[in-house]
């Protein structure tokens, strides 16, 4: 979880500016997702960690209305949520069943060319109107032509 220090310069008893401290740590962690070949959208341990997600979390998707390829991860507000995807652990593994979301999408993950993989980059402006926690869902195109 982001957390940020607000610092007041007085001078005076008089504000002449404001700032927000960024700290290193809300900055090193990465917020990963990934498409498995079955069309299970997992996630890494670090993000499981960082977003506090359990069994008992669910996550909404959202697709931007300008441009259909860019999608949202949500974790709402609301856990009873009808339009959410129930979050699967097995093990100490957390899986979103996404396969048919995925598919109706057209976002193929089965190539053996790419790996698909999402950085999940925080849009708080957008926590009010989605009702939870909002995240961009960042393309990372991994191939394995390395170089």
């Amino acid at each position: 979880m982001l957390s940020f220090c607000y610092v007041c310069i007085y001078l005076h008893l008089k504000i002449i500016a404001a700032m927000k401290i960024l700290s290193a740590q809300d900055y090193s962690q990465k917020l990963r997702v990934s498409i498995q070949a079955s069309g299970k959208l997992s996630l890494t341990n670090e993000t499981v960690r960082c977003l506090g997600i359990d069994a008992s979390s669910r996550v909404v998707f959202g697709q931007d209305d300008a441009d259909p390829k860019v999608l949202y991860f949500i974790l709402p507000d609301d856990r009873t949520r009808q339009d959410a995807f129930e979050v699967r652990a097995s093990g100490k593994y957390f899986y979103i069943p996404t396969k048919t979301m995925f598919d109706a999408l057209g976002i193929d993950y089965t190539s053996d060319d790419a790996a698909v993989l999402f950085d999940l980059v925080r849009m708080e402006s957008m926590d009010e109107e989605a009702g939870g926690k909002v995240f961009k869902m960042s393309n990372r195109e991994v191939t394995d032509d390395v170089e």
